[in-house]
């Protein structure tokens, strides 16, 4: 099994992450909920280290269809706020299980 966040001296680098319910299935309803999923995914493990998204400098968005980002992205601008980190958004092939949609992994302060 992969860690799910490493430490690198002040930086935190969390692990991708895909839009699965907690039980593991994937989330349907489309890229939105997905986002949103990955999303907390990414926030649960910074909460375990004692950070929040406040802490994330750098993120990286992979996506099946860049068709969907503009909704991707409006789900990511919900999250941050006025605060979004510099990032960079892929389009791919195809993500480890059919139905996932996007990818999401960021790095973090750890200071």
């Amino acid at each position: 099994m992969f860690d799910m966040v490493r430490r690198a001296g002040d930086l935190l680098f969390v692990n991708g992450m895909v839009g699965r319910t907690p039980e593991g299935p994937v989330v349907e309803g489309g890229i939105r909920p997905q986002t949103r999923r990955c999303l907390e995914r990414i926030e649960e493990v910074l909460a375990g280290e004692g950070r929040d998204r406040s802490h994330i400098v750098r993120c990286r968005f992979f996506l099946t269809d860049m068709r969907q980002w503009p909704e991707a992205r409006e789900e990511i601008d919900a999250f941050f706020g006025e605060h979004c980190p510099p990032s960079t958004a892929v389009g791919i092939t195809a993500l480890v299980e059919p139905g996932m949609l996007i990818e999401i992994e960021v790095e973090a302060s750890a200071a």
